[in-house]
């Protein structure tokens, strides 16, 4: 019976069609309510330095020019943003062949020329002088008007998918520009580290050698002795590896600018020591910064590109007209005989009455397919808040650690210098020292590992909102993938004409 029901409805269509003329079937695409939004912020403690008003380069907060430069160096050469633009270039490439089947087409160009025997009939490969020449040209022209709305539809789509590659590419640069951030304090952070060993691998030195000469002028135990020499080498047994994930980290830095491993120069401007710990002024998390995020919109036009191929779906259940005419020319060089000239022109109609339930089975299937683009733009959306939360909460959270970590530390010193004089002085053991010595190490470390966290809070902080992206230009999608201006093909020029306005 549901066949019997698409029939009627599809008459009254014709019937109504008849009448007013052509129309669009399908829903007209509308964002999904985010009235929640209003309801929900993410504060920050508020100081004096930094904004989230300006995205785009909000490394800048961090004052560093060696930073700017890494940053410009991987906007410009990474090799997952040159596999993001080109995927730009084809979506954009897909548009254009939607939006030519709004127009007629030039279907079919052909042609064809015989030698032929004037006695016999037969085609022969080669012109005698009894042979005769028979020609032909034709030419077809076809265009099926845009009754339903279908091919508006799929040029609706098409554009959406566009934008929505768009967004991907701006998501990417967001990831990267992250990334670099992320790797470049992990680098001054590991710097830092090594020279923190080292520092305590000193001191223990030297508290090896004071045991040892009071040992051998018989005033301390062999003991003191072992036990300074033990801890000293555990800690000199650490710089390898700190050295080792000194050298994996530049190595990532390099392959994220899309070098070799272990060819990053700019490597040595690096210095080791993080900022001042401090907070990022923000107050309330502005709600239009999440629906700003590239990967936000890019789940939004997918939904719209799809909410798209409903019409194209529920335009199949109609019938289509489609204009054709050709033109053919045909002839033999004899002086008897004249050139024929052939034109035929007329209306073609296409219409799937009884499809067992095909149509009405695509029709649910992009259905299903809306329905799960617009629950999954809600998932990204939801997962976008709960980022922002967990930074903004991560960011307060280790400054306050960062704080505490910092007068351990200073106790951690001033305990060392106290056990190291009572121990020179006879009135305690050596174990005290030894205890000073790791309780230092290990709080100093600790400090270190916070100021880290809090930096990579910051970075996820601007990554949850964002930031980092600049608008993609017809420019910079000529320079990515192409290694040189003379491998880039200038056919693109006219498919990019629009990304230039």
């Amino acid at each position: 019976m549901t066949g019997f029901f698409r029939l009627v409805r599809a008459g009254a269509f014709a019937l109504v069609f008849s009448v007013s003329g052509c129309t669009t079937l399908g829903p007209d695409f509308t964002a999904p309510d985010t009235a929640w939004l209003e309801a929900w912020e993410s504060k920050l403690a508020s100081t004096s330095t930094g904004s989230v008003d300006d995205l785009s380069q909000w490394w800048q907060v961090f004052n560093d020019p060696v930073l700017d430069q890494f940053i410009a160096s991987v906007k410009r050469d990474s090799l997952p943003l040159d596999v993001a633009a080109l995927r730009v270039l084809e979506a954009r490439a897909r548009l254009q062949i939607a939006e030519s089947t709004l127009y007629p087409q030039v279907n079919q160009v052909s042609g064809s020329a015989d030698y032929i025997n004037a006695s016999t009939g037969d085609a022969i490969p080669l012109i005698k002088d009894d042979s005769l020449v028979r020609y032909q040209v034709g030419l077809g022209v076809g265009w099926e008007p845009d009754f339903w709305g279908k091919f508006a539809r799929l040029n609706e789509s098409a554009s959406s998918a566009y934008r929505a590659t768009e967004n991907d590419y701006y998501a990417a640069e967001v990831s990267v520009v992250s990334t670099m951030v992320d790797l470049y304090f992990a680098y001054k952070t590991t710097l830092q580290r090594l020279e923190i060993t080292r520092s305590n691998g000193e001191l223990q030195a030297r508290s090896f050698d004071i045991t040892r000469q009071l040992f051998e002028a018989g005033e301390r135990a062999e003991l003191d002795v072992q036990q300074a020499k033990a801890q000293y080498y555990a800690t000199l047994s650490a710089i390898p590896a700190v050295e080792q994930a000194l050298v994996e980290i530049g190595n990532a830095i390099a392959v994220l600018q899309g070098k070799l491993p272990n060819s990053v120069a700019e490597l040595s401007a690096i210095t080791p020591g993080l900022p001042a710990v401090g907070s990022i002024a923000v107050d309330v998390v502005p709600v239009d910064a999440l629906l700003r995020r590239p990967d936000v919109n890019a789940a939004l036009w997918s939904a719209a590109a799809q909410s798209a191929q409903l019409g194209i779906a529920e335009a199949d259940f109609y019938p289509s007209i489609a204009f054709a005419g050709g033109a053919s020319w045909s002839g033999i060089n004899s002086s008897g005989l004249g050139d024929s000239l052939t034109l035929l022109a007329g209306p073609r109609l296409n219409w799937t009455i009884f499809d067992w339930g095909n149509l009405e089975g695509n029709l649910l299937v992009q259905d299903a397919r809306l329905r799960q683009a617009v629950t999954g733009y809600r998932a990204v959306l939801i997962s976008a808040a709960k980022e922002v939360d967990d930074a903004a909460s991560a960011i307060s959270n280790t400054a306050k650690q960062n704080d505490i970590l910092h007068e351990s530390v200073t106790a951690s010193t001033r305990a060392l210098s106290l056990a190291q004089t009572r121990y020179r002085e006879g009135y305690a053991d050596f174990q005290r020292v030894l205890d000073a010595q790791r309780a230092l190490f290990n709080q100093q470390d600790r400090e270190l590992s916070a100021q880290s966290a809090y930096f990579s809070a910051v970075s996820r902080l601007y990554r949850a909102l964002g930031g980092g992206w600049s608008a993609l230009s017809a420019a910079t999608l000529r320079e990515r993938g192409y290694e040189s201006p003379e491998s880039y093909p200038e056919r693109w020029d006219d498919v990019l004409k629009s990304e230039s306005n």
